[in-house]
């Protein structure tokens, strides 16, 4: 009867292993998921607003007008625009990357320009500016 005290023992102790080996197996996840790409874009963050200063200027010909692009953001959203001016009758009337207006000598004196800056990180967004020649 000893005998079979022994086997029986090691044979709990076998189970007892198998069981707590086959419960910590089952705890990984049956099902694996890759990660969001969500939290990516949160983290990117959004181009809440674009305004743009000044908001109405007048200008005579044949001068340059810096203007301003106020781009507000969440989180590392870029803050950059890109710049277009309409409403101008002269081809020498336009507007450079960095924001500066150039009044062409011969644009119309009645004229009304406007210049746009619109977000490159969300071409949703822009703001505009008025200006009287």
């Amino acid at each position: 009867m000893k005998k079979l005290y022994r086997i029986t023992l090691a044979a709990l102790m076998f189970f007892a292993l198998i069981t707590c080996l086959s419960g910590c197996l089952m705890l990984e996840p049956s099902v694996k998921t890759e990660p969001s790409s969500a939290p990516a874009a949160q983290e990117k963050g959004e181009v809440v607003s674009v305004t743009v200063s000044p908001a109405q200027v007048t200008v005579v010909r044949d001068t340059r007008r810096q203007f301003t692009a106020n781009v507000t953001v969440t989180g590392s959203a870029p803050k950059t625009v890109t710049w277009e001016v309409s409403g101008n009758t002269s081809s020498q009337t336009n507007i450079s990357p960095d924001g500066t207006l150039y009044v062409g000598r011969d644009e119309k004196s009645d004229a009304r320009l406007v210049i746009k800056a619109t977000s490159t990180f969300d071409k949703t967004k822009s703001g505009t500016a008025r200006v009287i020649i």
